[in-house]
């Protein structure tokens, strides 16, 4: 038995109190959450520390406030040297893990540095190109408008494991794009929806990583399941119907009619679908 505890953090992305059984939701959605509770410590005032999926982990990681460490944007790089990952690989010497398809951490901003391990999905290549050209850099990251130093920053990111690729950081934006379809072939399975894939797949490759460790080891599990699109495998689609699906995969509100005060019925509508992915999520935290 080793001397240091192995430590585990798991994070279930956009999940709420709201919808947890474990804290008095009407529908079952945590069963197992709430077995595990009789035996835990269960915290009835936890706040995220921002709104945005990078800010919230860079303070979860950092243990400062997002007005301290000011990592606002998705392209966001910190000093890695100041996480508790790093502290506990120096300190310690725990081997490190990261298990997501949160491609915010993973692949867009460097939070995935602080880990010796990293488990992700592979994407399509086009989808990676999409996320550095300034079009879409604008529209999904927010602040970009400050220049493009994130987006080269993430340039070199997307592609450092692609040599054959980087030629094509001197070509314009168009032509970049107009260039994905030739060039998927580099990436395997090139149809794979990374944001839609089932949590169950890295919490194996935790398990599997796990077994391989001889000294202690501390790791991060980012399940996705609960964050947009709701797309909860049958058996766990309990409470989602035809007309919630038609919602989901043809009429979602956009942003413009959410500020208008219009859509919210619509938003209303996904929440059957998402308390089906949340029970998704909690089936998946019995394996570990």
């Amino acid at each position: 038995m080793t001397e240091n505890p192995n430590i585990l953090l798991i994070i279930l992305d956009s999940a709420r109190a709201k919808n947890m059984s474990l804290y008095g939701y009407k529908r079952e959605t945590t069963p197992f959450l709430e077995e595990f509770s009789e035996k835990a410590t269960v915290y009835t005032q936890a706040r995220a520390p921002s709104i945005h999926s990078i800010a919230s982990h860079v303070s979860i990681f950092t243990g400062r406030h997002v007005e301290e460490h000011d990592a606002i944007h998705h392209t966001a790089e910190i000093d890695t040297d100041k996480t508790i990952w790093r502290e506990l690989q120096s300190s310690s010497e725990y081997s490190t893990g990261l298990f997501t398809n949160n491609r915010i951490i993973s692949s867009a901003s460097n939070l995935s540095d602080c880990f010796d391990y990293i488990s992700q999905p592979n994407y399509p290549i086009s989808e990676r190109l999409k996320e550095f050209t300034p079009l879409f850099e604008d529209a999904y990251y927010p602040g970009a408008e400050n220049g493009i130093s994130g987006i080269g920053g993430h340039t070199r990111r997307s592609l450092r494991d692609d040599k054959k690729l980087k030629s094509l950081v001197n070509c314009g934006g168009e032509q970049i794009l107009s260039s994905t379809a030739r060039i998927e072939s580099f990436i395997d399975n090139p149809d794979s929806k990374y944001r839609e894939i089932h949590g169950g797949e890295f919490t194996q490759n935790f398990l599997e990583w796990k077994t391989r460790q001889e000294g202690p080891w501390a790791a991060c599990i980012n399940l996705m399941d609960t964050h947009s699109p709701y797309k909860p495998q049958n058996q766990f689609n309990q409470w989602g119907e035809d007309k919630t699906w038609t919602v989901q995969n043809e009429n979602k509100p956009k942003i413009s009619e959410l500020l208008d005060g219009t859509g919210w019925d619509r938003i209303k509508a996904l929440e059957s679908l998402y308390d089906g992915a949340l029970l998704q999520a909690d089936s998946i935290l019995v394996c570990v």
